[in-house]
């Protein structure tokens, strides 16, 4: 049986942006510097990515997304994980932690207020993204 290659883990970032504010969920347990960050999945290579994300977002906020742009791809510096990230609009729902074991909370903040929370390093077109909403 031959051994399939080591793949970097894979996760997909959903940056949902909502009448001039993002969603973010805060961890339970802090990874490195990475407590505060938005909603955001295991990549398997069978994966849709926009499904994922809309089942990944609804699953822990309890709000349905849509895709719409994807903002590109690093190796997170906190996690060492290939991370995609995409911007989606918000479609519906009111959020809610559905995921408590994982999550301390779930909030709708101004690209301000997320990266005043955001203690990781910011991807720079994130960065731009939050900063640009603030006008």
């Amino acid at each position: 049986i031959p051994i399939a290659h080591h793949q970097m883990l894979r996760v997909v970032i959903g940056v949902i942006k909502h009448k001039n504010k993002f969603l973010l969920t805060k961890r339970k347990t802090k990874e490195k510097e990475l407590v505060w960050g938005f909603p955001a999945g295991i990549v398997k290579p069978e994966d849709d990515i926009s499904e994922k994300l809309i089942d990944e977002c609804f699953s822990e906020t309890n709000i349905q997304i849509q895709p719409v742009l994807d903002l590109g791809s690093r190796t997170h510096p906190d996690t060492g994980v290939l991370a995609t990230y995409w911007l989606c609009d918000y479609v519906s729902g009111t959020i809610m932690n559905k995921d408590p074991k994982e999550l301390d909370e779930v909030k709708w903040l101004t690209g301000e207020e997320a990266l005043s929370k955001i203690t990781s390093d910011v991807y720079s077109p994130l960065k731009s993204l939050l900063l640009n909403s603030i006008k």
